[in-house]
């Protein structure tokens, strides 16, 4: 599609190969010639989550309704790559099908890029998000942090529950002396996943525990919701998921420190 400096104005998306999306980028465009395929979590950081569909703003992009390629490759699948849908929110891999392509570039890339996960609290109970500056807690809402681990059970939170169920509201425990942890929302969670790791579908090394509440789940609840349902976030999958009922899944919890 051609932009006239407002829109996207002539002509239609066009699914290509994974060659040629990336040879597509490397065209110059705007005056730009670094422009490159985008890794897998910065197609996540587009996403619109509401009712809009496609789910990405219109006002910023042009007509998403397949799956977008991305260049992050799927670990332990050769020729394999992460597309991300946004049509019906989710995330593919792809190898010889075709896929829309869109371009990122970096307006001031720095030199190297930093670790992005440091211990917060004192007692180590808490990892700060150096890039975002959010807190994370290292266990699972009900889980207490004791002796350098996290001890209990996960508690399962259920958004459909009504509020004079007397179940606690999740995250409002007091955790690491805070009353301002809140369950996150569906961009937050994507942030803490690793793509380059076949064994590993998050930063482990920010939590205390694996993510899974049990050995079936990698599933947790997001704060973000539509008209009707509700966004959990699956870790396996590398992608948001929409339940058309809610149930029990575990949460996990971030504050944005002062």
């Amino acid at each position: 599609m051609i932009a006239d400096g407002t829109s996207c104005s002539s002509g239609f998306p066009t699914g290509v190969s994974y060659a040629d999306a990336v040879a597509h980028c490397m065209m110059p465009y705007a005056e730009y010639s670094d422009w490159r395929l985008p890794e897998a979590g910065e197609l996540l950081s587009i996403l619109n989550y509401s009712d809009i569909q496609p789910h990405v703003n219109p006002s910023h992009f042009g007509l998403l309704d397949a799956a977008v390629w991305s260049s992050t490759e799927v670990p332990g699948a050769e020729s394999q790559h992460f597309a991300v849908g946004f049509a019906a929110v989710g995330m593919f891999t792809l190898d010889d099908e075709t896929a829309y392509a869109i371009c990122v570039r970096d307006a001031d890339p720095p030199a190297t890029y930093p670790r992005r996960h440091a211990i917060g609290a004192a007692d180590a109970s808490t990892v700060i998000d150096l890039w975002a500056q959010r807190e994370w807690r290292r266990c699972i809402y009900g889980q207490t942090w004791e002796g350098g681990a996290c001890t209990g059970e996960p508690l399962l939170y259920n958004p459909s529950d009504s509020p004079d169920s007397g179940l606690d509201e999740p995250c409002g425990d007091g955790y690491a002396g805070h009353d301002d942890w809140r369950v996150p929302d569906a961009s937050e969670m994507a942030s803490l996943l690793a793509w380059c790791d076949e064994d590993r579908s998050y930063f482990t090394e920010a939590f205390a525990v694996p993510l899974a509440a049990d050995a079936e789940s990698d599933v947790y609840w997001t704060s973000m919701e539509e008209t009707v349902t509700r966004y959990a976030f699956d870790f396996s999958s590398r992608s948001p998921v929409v339940p058309w009922e809610p149930e029990p899944l575990p949460v996990l919890c971030v504050r944005d420190p002062d």
